[in-house]
């Protein structure tokens, strides 16, 4: 008798939604690189304010921007990944209903 794996057993039903979970981990990229991106600008801004400029209002506008852009980019990544394992959840459940309604 030879079983398969399982790695290979799970492999098999997240297999369907591996572009979800790509998308997920696009998305983490996207906002950690957002939220890195905020003390840059917090830098130039303090650069400015030291400069004698007045154009300090770009570098907030830029930040609250930034801080919207990585909580969206955080909401979809946690769609993208969370949905994902919904919908493997509900194929092994369906799996194994049918595997109990198949005993006799």
């Amino acid at each position: 008798m030879t079983t398969a794996s399982p790695a290979r057993a799970v492999w098999r039903y997240v297999r369907p939604y591996r572009r979800r979970y790509a998308v997920g981990a696009a998305c983490l990229l996207a906002a950690t690189t957002f939220s890195l991106l905020i003390p840059v600008v917090i830098k130039r801004a303090i650069d400015t304010l030291q400069r004698g400029d007045h154009g300090v209002g770009t570098y907030v506008a830029l930040i609250v921007a930034l801080a919207a852009a990585n909580g969206l980019a955080r909401m979809a990544s946690r769609f993208a990944v969370i949905g994902g394992g919904q919908r493997i959840e509900w194929a092994l459940r369906n799996d194994l209903y049918a595997s109990f309604q198949a005993q006799p």
